[in-house]
Order: C-alpha cells, then structure tokens, then sequence
C-alpha cells in the first residue's frame, strides 16, 4: 500500500468530462493581465533608450544656415559687413566617458526590466494556479458537502425510523444535519467565489473537473538541493544589478575630471550682402580636434562622488540583506514541502484505510451485522478523508510552484509538466 502511494495520490473515481488545463488557464491570464502587457512595454521602452545610448557614439552630420546682420560705421563711413552662410558640420567624439558610462547604465536597466517581466509572469503562474486549484477544490467540496449532507439527513431519518432511540441521540442527529447543511451552503459560496476569480484573472470561464488522481512521484524525485541557490532568485538579481548601476555611477563621477576629445570639420559658403566690403567665400574648410579639460568646477569638490560611494555601500548592504531573506525564504519553503508531502501520503493511506473500513462495513451491513448507522457513519468518514486529501495536494501543488519561482524557474514548462502529472 506504502508502494502504491508513491505511485499515484488518488482522490475518486469519477467520470471525465472535458476541462481546461491549468497551462491554458496561464495562457489566458497572460493575454488578459494588464500587469503583464504594462512591463512588456517597459521592456520595449527600455529596449529603445538603449539603442538611444549606443547613438551617443555615432557622429553628427548637420546642414546649417545663418543670416548675419552686422552694421556698423568706421572713420564716417558706413559698412555693411552683414552676411549669409550655408555650411555643413560634421563633429564625432572621440573620448567621453559619461557616454560610456550611460550605455552601460541603460543595459543594466534593461535586464532590469527583463527581470520585471519574468517576475510579473511567474507571480501571475502563482494567481492563476492558486486560481485554478481553488476552483477544482471548491468542485469538490461542494460535491463532498453534498454527499456529508446526505449521509446525516440518511442518518436523521434512521434515527427517527429506529424506536429505541433516544432524545438526545435525534437532537445530536438533528444538530449533524444543520452543520451539514451550512457546509453545502458554504461550499457554494466558495464555488461562485472561485469561479468569480478566476475569470477576473484570465479573463475567461475556466472548466475543471474533478482530479482523480495525481502522479507524486515527480515531488519525491526533486533535488532540492537546487532550490537553496540564492543567486538565482529575482530579488537577489535584480539588486545585483542595482550594485552594478552604483559602481557605474562613481566611473561616471570619476569622468567628469578626465579630459573630453573630439573630431570637428566644417564645409562652408559665405556670401557678403555688400562685394565691395569683402568677397564671398565658397568650398571653405575647416577640420580640428576640440580638446577639454576642467580646471574647476563644482564636480572637483568631490561631493558627486562620495554621495555614490556611499550609494554603492548601501547597495552592497542590501544585496548581502536580501541574500539572508532570501536564504530563510528557500529554507522554510523547502520545509513546508517536504512536510506537505509527507502529508500527502499519510492522507492518502487514511484515505485508503477509510475506504477499506467503509466497504467492510458494507459487507458487513449486508449480512445484517451492522446497522445502517455504521455504514453512514464510515460514508461520513470517508468524505472526510477526501477532503483532507484535496487539500494536502492543493498546498503541495502550490508549495512546488513557490520553489520554482524563488529560483526564478516558474514558467508555461513547468505548468505543462504539473499538468502531465495530473488526471481529471
């Protein structure tokens, strides 16, 4: 029996009928979220300013006029010195640190926004899946709550037909029947819940049945050893990266002392509004490297610098507080699964007890040596133990999906496979 509970968790036999697969569910959701869609814009937003940065190196090429107006009298005589001029600029930097640095800062912010979406995407795989789960469990419960609640009204009436019952043992019958009923009516109330939030999820009416069994195997067969990998986790690479963009920003402090260079020509003609002061100039070039260098400005006091200094010790600091948090996190994650899993098997085995108890009871109801009572009263159990097994399985289900996505490997994949391991 031990065996078999490492094989396959059965719940019930029912008949199949057509339902949507958690993968779908997930593939609605990320159509339907705005969430989603809002950070895929800001990958393609971000994706722009960078290619925006890489133009910073590139060289200019501009076509320009001017219409100069310049009158003025020298030894009482009057001069019009005014002129127009039609040139092309051509300027192309050599070395400028700050362009640099900026590119690099952009494509740090770009994996940051990458990293965004895969998060969106995998808090979204845990809304649906508690989503979609939620929806099977509330199936379930209301059809258990049904049969709990026919089992007590089968016992109240066995009590009432039985002339050797007592008052009290028809007032606890009675009392049974009314803790049922409010159990079928809150099942249903959770029903309408569930299928209510799912739907705002995924935008659209999600069928489920009833799960018949699900393969554990795969859960014992997990290394877990892989879950502890801190460095894999969002937070911690997202704050990495966060380091990265600090320790940028000094070499971009650090920049604003360095000399600038850069590559400078002009092609011009120039056409004096009076000959006689002085001829036009036509094909006029020019070409020179412009060189820069602070002497002083408010950057040389240093201020810029210390103050990212100090910003990159905060950013160390809290990358070395996230990777405590996120090393606590994975450890009682990992804890809650194994225990969950461990709970998955002792419910099936009672699970399997109560069904072996129920059908004895049966048998021995049938040679008239059980009262119907009995046979109520292990229906009853049995219900009982289903319900409990469901909603092991839905926490242990739910408890994988957390592992995965502290390592950030939550994705359609992995839906796929725990869809593979499940039979409705």
């Amino acid at each position: 029996m031990q065996q078999v509970a490492k094989i396959f968790f059965v719940l019930f036999f029912a008949k199949n009928i057509y339902a949507d697969s958690l993968a779908y569910a997930y593939n609605s959701a990320l159509e339907f979220d705005y969430l989603v869609k809002n950070q895929e814009y800001k990958v393609k937003i971000q994706e722009e300013k960078y290619k925006d940065s890489l133009g910073d190196l590139l060289f200019n090429l501009k076509l320009n006029s001017q219409y100069v107006i310049n009158n003025f009298t020298y030894n009482d005589k009057d001069y019009n010195a005014g002129y127009k001029r039609l040139y092309l600029s051509f300027s192309l930097p050599i070395f400028k640190l700050s362009n640099y640095t900026n590119i690099k800062e952009q494509n740090y912010n770009l994996e940051i926004e990458k990293l965004e979406n895969i998060n969106t995407k995998q808090e979204l795989a845990l809304r649906v899946a508690n989503a979609y789960f939620d929806l099977v469990f509330a199936n379930i419960s209301l059809k258990l709550a049904k049969s709990y609640n026919n089992t007590h009204s089968l016992k109240l009436e066995q009590v009432k037909a039985n002339k050797n019952s007592s008052e009290l043992e028809l007032f606890q019958a009675k009392i049974s029947l009314d803790k049922s009923n409010l159990e079928v009516n809150k099942a249903k109330k959770n029903l309408k819940s569930a299928i209510l939030n799912i739907k705002n999820i995924t935008g659209k009416e999600i069928k489920v049945s009833e799960l018949k069994f699900i393969n554990t195997t795969y859960f014992e067969k997990l290394d877990l050893q892989k879950y502890k990998e801190y460095k894999n986790n969002f937070s911690y690479k997202k704050e990495l990266l966060q380091e990265k963009i600090a320790d940028n920003n000094i070499l971009e402090k650090k920049g604003e002392f360095l000399p600038e260079l850069s590559l400078n020509s002009y092609l011009s003609n120039i056409y004096y509004n009076d000959k006689n002061y002085s001829k036009n100039k036509k094909n006029d070039f020019s070409l020179y490297f412009n060189f820069s260098i602070p002497i002083f400005t408010k950057s040389n006091l240093g201020h810029k610098l210390e103050k990212e200094r100090l910003n990159k010790l905060l950013k160390a600091n809290k990358l070395n507080q996230i990777k405590d948090e996120i090393t606590i996190l994975q450890t009682n994650t990992i804890d809650d699964f194994e225990s969950l899993l461990e709970e998955v098997k002792i419910n099936f085995l009672a699970l399997e007890n109560a069904k072996i108890y129920e059908e004895l009871v049966q048998k021995s109801y049938t040679k008239k040596e059980q009262e119907l009572i009995d046979v109520l009263n292990a229906q009853a159990n049995l219900y009982k133990n289903k319900l409990e097994a469901l909603k092991s399985v839905h926490s242990l289900i739910i408890s994988y999906l957390k592992l995965e996505s502290l390592i950030g490997e939550l994705d359609k994949d992995k839906l796929i496979k725990l869809d593979k391991l499940m039979m409705f």
